[in-house]
């Protein structure tokens, strides 16, 4: 088994420059990945949604059920994901991730009624859980500890790359139609998880390497006179759980969950509002694309300042952007808020998973960010039927989003004050 491992770390090193710390390539690969699943389960989802909705001329609260059921399923296997990820590696999820969401795209492409739609939809979610982020970030925080988070916010750029993705969706759905576009995606989760999930490696250690670089264990361990570090994190399951800063952070997610609708709506309300599909594939681009510096730049001031800080802007800034969105009909303020609300989706998404990583340990990272994402998901279960609902009785997006901003405001206090177990 040594000699397995010496061999592996010989190949990388001949493989790759020695200058670059394999963990970067770790990083890296991380990008791509889920710059492909948010490119067609997230931000790309929105113009596929809008495709069916009026294809089969359902309403947006029944549509809006997808969603949820998306969110209710992605909540009940969460805690398993992570515990699957903590006891076999991110490695081996990714594989069965990528694997169901790509069959689950081909079979949503061949959907006839809206009971279908909410079976396939189930099978899709599950997909798109085991191949998040949040699984590849478990690898990625195992291979740093000094710079986890710009090593985050390095692979939280993909995030930012899918609003390309869903640009493209935007284009060439009208062209060929949404069914075989889905089809075609589904195929490419395949080819995408082929090429990228192999350069996933689960931790150093393995390959007989350290986080950051290769520094011996106790320099690990001490503070840096730099960065905002705290000592590295060795808690059991049950003191997380039996800690109210956890719990404290559960709540505060679960009130950002909600926000999350302004996605799965933002090309129905874009055209609502009057503008062009050329305008809503530029906004899906510009929106993460633009967003990209703003991700590593918020992930490389989390190692230096608190991070509960840089989380509570980022959160601040999303309650306005989404408000501004079904609020503009002009395009100058529409293309800000895309922008606001971009950067305030990817700057917490590195700082949150360098945190939970600070505050918890890496042991049991993925059942503790499982557990967080299943009990915080709630909200963002019933969002879209409820703004769906609304719309329905209304005829508006904003008074949804104004209220969905209301509750969200009152996850800054609680994130400012998080603390991690004594």
């Amino acid at each position: 088994m040594r000699t397995q491992k010496a061999v592996m770390t010989a190949w990388m090193f001949a493989r790759h420059p020695r200058q670059i710390f394999y963990g970067w390539w770790v990083s890296l690969a991380g990008t791509g990945l889920a710059a492909y699943t948010d490119g067609i389960g997230f931000w790309g989802f929105s113009n596929f949604f809008a495709a069916m909705v009026r294809h089969f001329g359902w309403s947006q609260a029944l549509a809006g059920i997808g969603p949820s059921l998306q969110r209710l399923e992605s909540g009940i296997t969460a805690p398993l994901t992570g515990y699957l990820v903590d006891r076999y590696g991110a490695r081996k999820i990714l594989i069965v991730g990528y694997f169901v969401s790509g069959g689950g795209c081909m079979l949503m492409s061949q959907i006839e009624n809206i009971w279908q739609y909410y079976g396939v939809f189930i099978v899709f979610a599950f997909g798109l859980s085991a191949g998040s982020f949040m699984v590849t970030a478990a690898a990625v925080n195992a291979w740093f500890r000094r710079f986890r988070g710009r090593a985050n916010g390095i692979m939280i750029v993909g995030p930012g790359m899918s609003g390309l993705l869903a640009g493209v969706w935007a284009w060439i759905i009208p062209e060929f139609g949404w069914r075989s576009v889905l089809f075609g995606a589904g195929v490419g989760f395949w080819v995408v998880g082929m090429l990228l999930i192999p350069l996933i490696r689960n931790r150093p250690q393995d390959y007989g390497m350290e986080p950051d670089g290769g520094e011996a264990p106790e320099e690990q361990t001490a503070p840096s006179s730099r960065a905002n570090i705290l000592p590295e994190a060795n808690f059991t399951l049950r003191d997380v759980l039996r800690s109210r800063g956890y719990w404290q952070y559960v709540i505060a997610s679960a009130l950002l969950g909600g926000s999350w609708s302004i996605i799965t709506f933002e090309a129905l309300i874009l055209q609502k509002n009057g503008f062009s599909k050329e305008f809503i594939a530029f906004m899906f681009a510009w929106q993460t694309s633009s967003s990209i510096p703003i991700r590593v730049i918020a992930g490389t001031i989390a190692d230096y300042v608190d991070k509960r800080v840089v989380l509570a802007v980022g959160i601040t800034v999303q309650g306005i952007a989404i408000v501004l969105i079904p609020m503009s009909t002009i395009p100058w303020l529409t293309i800000l808020a895309g922008f606001l609300l971009g950067s305030a989706i990817g700057s917490q998404s590195s700082v949150r998973l360098a945190l939970q990583a600070e505050y918890w340990g890496l042991a049991i990272f993925g059942r503790v960010a499982g557990i967080q994402q299943g009990l915080a998901s709630l909200p963002a279960i019933m969002s879209p039927v409820a703004i769906g609902w609304l719309y329905d009785q209304t005829d508006s997006y904003v008074i949804g989003f104004v209220i969905v901003a209301a509750i969200l405001s009152l996850s800054v206090p609680l994130t400012l004050t998080v603390t991690r177990p004594r």
